[in-house]
């Protein structure tokens, strides 16, 4: 079998924040939305399993939460060894940097609906470093102390 097909092993690949500002220029209004809604819905995962994996770490130090839910009395029922903190651990730190990729696309979003708001269609892509600047406020986006395969990045 030959992967020279361009299926999806070849066109799904990272896209780095620069990459992703620069596609959503060209995007419909329609699909800045469902772009929106697709990475709030992954932020609100990312979310539960993180408080999953800081309450089996608790568990796993022998501490206790202040007031016990029913996420607690699950995960009292769970049968994991401590064995298990350090990769839940490592899981934690990793979707860390997932969370922060998506709430940098989430904000190239909102400057990039801000900018057509302003009355200029067409996206970012005729703006000028100037121009930008007087829109929105200026911030490092830059990924260089970053691992590139790192699950730090979003597929579009």
């Amino acid at each position: 079998m030959s992967s020279s097909g361009g299926g999806p092993s070849a066109a799904a690949r990272p896209v780095q924040i620069d990459e992703f500002r620069t596609v959503i220029r060209d995007l419909s209004q329609q699909w800045l939305q469902r772009i929106m809604q697709e990475i709030e819905n992954s932020v609100r995962h990312l979310q539960r399993s993180n408080d999953r994996l800081s309450r089996y770490i608790t568990k796993l130090r022998g501490e206790q939460s202040q007031e016990q839910d029913e996420l607690d009395r699950e995960i009292a029922e769970d049968d994991i060894g401590q064995n298990d903190i350090q990769l839940f651990q490592d899981s934690l730190r990793e979707n860390e940097v997932v969370l922060e990729n998506y709430r940098e696309r989430l904000k190239a979003l909102d400057e990039e609906q801000l900018y057509r708001a302003s009355g200029n269609i067409g996206g970012g892509a005729a703006m000028t470093k100037d121009v930008k600047s007087t829109l929105v406020p200026e911030f490092d986006s830059e990924n260089a102390d970053v691992n590139a395969t790192a699950p730090n990045s979003v597929y579009l």
